[in-house]
């Protein structure tokens, strides 16, 4: 794979993370514009690693022309500012990233409110909301500014790519397809030994907070139409047959959610009680990937017809399940 990839003149370098889901990977793509996409987290370590993974290929970070990131979150556009600062390279992304780069990662007062109100809807404590709340503001030493001068829409071409917007995962999430050249860089949209849960996130102002599971299997159902060709992965390995990738991730959806029906039954359930049953020896640092994964699968069973959902007192939500005649499927 390493040799057709340099035939393809693009690169991967594996940088840490300080986070569970382990090194993420950037591409230095040797195209018209010397181009590095998706640019790690915003630590030391990642940055020395990113210097000796360019310097394997004979590049400086100050030989760096453009930059591309897939999407917003943390452990992918963290260096583009420093990367920029020693280049003068342009960056390119979606175009509403900084718009939800600064939903997800502000810390001010209208985030906290929206994060409290948001776990306290989906039925958790006042205390446990707190706790989580605090445990976000970590995250705050790796958000620098990221200065974004070129934004990407949907069907836009940039160094040979073709730009795909695939929401879901990440409210920018992008795929770069380069046609020409049969492969493509698919960031966590795609991947092959992760699945890639969407987690409950912030609207823009005035629009109605997105179903995010629901959005993602919408992107997936779409990229799977795709000709994507090699496909590079934000995390893991490069891999083929996006198709049969893509059905596994939907295939291993569609078992949690018969697992949340089993575990419901016929009650009314908020979206925290089903993730404590869903995983009761939870990692407090797995607090509100937990919750997502539990209210993901509610709204996506709901989106179905299979459950209902109801709003007790203007404060928390129920789900409970609709009695479908027998013989329909989720």
């Amino acid at each position: 794979m390493n040799d057709l990839l340099a035939r393809l003149h693009v690169y991967p370098i594996v940088t840490p993370t300080p986070f569970p889901v382990g090194p993420v990977n950037c591409y230095l793509y040797k195209g018209d514009a010397l181009t590095l996409i998706d640019a790690g987290t915003a630590t030391d370590a990642a940055y020395d690693a990113l210097q000796a993974g360019l310097a394997d290929y004979g590049v400086a970070v100050a030989d760096i022309e453009r930059i591309i990131l897939t999407h917003h979150h943390v452990d992918h556009m963290g260096l583009a500012g420093r990367v920029v600062d020693a280049s003068g390279a342009q960056v390119c992304a979606h175009k509403d990233f900084i718009t939800h780069l600064r939903l997800a990662y502000s810390f001010d007062a209208a985030q906290r409110q929206f994060h409290r109100e948001l776990l306290l809807l989906m039925g958790a404590s006042p205390e446990k909301a707190s706790v989580d709340m605090k445990r976000q503001e970590r995250f705050r030493p790796l958000i620098p500014e990221v200065p974004v001068d070129c934004y990407l829409e949907d069907g836009a071409t940039v160094e040979g790519f073709t730009v795909h917007f695939v929401p879901g995962h990440a409210p920018t999430d992008i795929l770069l397809v380069n046609h020409a050249q049969g492969f493509s860089v698919v960031g966590d949209h795609i991947l092959e030994r992760i699945n890639p849960n969407p987690l409950l996130r912030r609207p823009v102002a005035g629009f109605p907070r997105e179903k995010s599971l629901v959005q993602y299997q919408q992107s997936l159902a779409y990229s799977r139409t795709l000709p994507l060709g090699v496909c590079l992965p934000g995390h893991g390995a490069p891999f083929v047959q996006h198709e049969k990738v893509i059905d596994g991730i939907l295939a291993q959806q569609d078992k949690r959610s018969e697992k949340v029906l089993h575990y419901i039954h016929d009650a009314a359930v908020t979206p925290y009680t089903l993730s404590q049953m869903m995983y009761p020896k939870q990692h407090a640092d797995e607090f509100f990937l937990c919750l997502s994964v539990a209210a993901g699968h509610l709204e996506l069973l709901e989106s179905h017809g299979v459950l209902a959902s109801e709003l007790l007192n203007d404060t928390m939500y129920y789900f409970r399940t609709e009695f479908l005649g027998q013989g329909d499927a989720i």
